[in-house]
């Protein structure tokens, strides 16, 4: 009789050859003996035959290498989040990519449009005055920032008044040949009469004031004195200003 562990060892050319016992290469399918250890037991026994191979089940092995590629595949694509195949790559075997992912691949369309002119109609037609009235060495800028004009020091600028010029316009500027602040024009319409405009308004007189520069009121109309806007505006203002 034959133990286990002598059957193990035992060649193919050894097994009995009888009806009741037929060698398996391969778990219930008959096949021609191999260099395969081929396993069985003697007709004696009740059990079914059993077969032992050296190669595996390569079946249940790719399989096994697929279910883990795909939860690597699913594990990358949670936490990394690539925006392309090389990327993917990169992470996968652990490699720096070339370039450096984007932030977004989707140009962010900006809402904005050109404005079909700096001045309105009204304040055009009082530019036009006014570029007569002035000598034209004496440059006119059209809608300046307040904080362009006047400023002060850092430690009250971030109290709160910093921010009450930098967010106010004024219509005009007349400067020296040198750029130096001659005179501020301000053009004032209905709106003018609104409590927030005079409340803006007496702001920016009382600012300027402190500052020592000249602001001249012109009240908006349909037509306007070139004499009388240089008077106003030039004459008056230079003279007391040193030039």
């Amino acid at each position: 009789m034959l133990y286990p562990t002598e059957l193990l060892t035992h060649s193919a050319s050894s097994v009995p050859k009888n009806n009741d016992f037929k060698p398996f290469g391969n778990c219930g399918r008959p096949t021609t003996p191999t260099r395969e250890t081929v396993v069985g037991w003697p007709s004696g026994f009740a059990s079914q035959p059993i077969c032992i191979t050296m190669g595996g089940d390569m079946g249940s092995l790719l399989g096994l290498i697929v279910v883990l590629l795909v939860i690597a595949v699913i594990i990358i694509c949670v936490k990394h989040k690539p925006k392309s195949f090389r990327e993917f790559l990169a992470i996968l075997f652990e490699k720096e990519s070339n370039q450096p992912p984007k932030k977004t691949d989707v140009p962010v369309e900006l809402p904005y449009r050109s404005c079909k002119s700096l001045l309105t109609k009204g304040e055009l037609a009082f530019y036009e005055v006014l570029r007569e009235a002035i000598p034209e060495d004496f440059p006119i800028s059209m809608k300046v920032r307040l904080a362009d004009i006047i400023t002060c020091l850092p430690g009250t600028w971030h109290k709160g008044h910093g921010a009450r010029i930098s967010q106010k316009h004024v219509d005009f500027v007349v400067l020296f040949p040198d750029t130096r602040i001659c005179t501020v024009v301000e053009l004032n319409d209905r709106t003018h009469q609104r409590a927030s405009r005079k409340k803006r308004d007496k702001f920016l007189a009382d600012a300027l004031a402190v500052a020592k520069i000249e602001l001249v009121t012109i009240q908006a109309a349909s037509n306007y004195n070139v004499v009388e806007v240089r008077t106003a505006v030039f004459d008056n203002c230079v003279a007391r200003r040193t030039v």
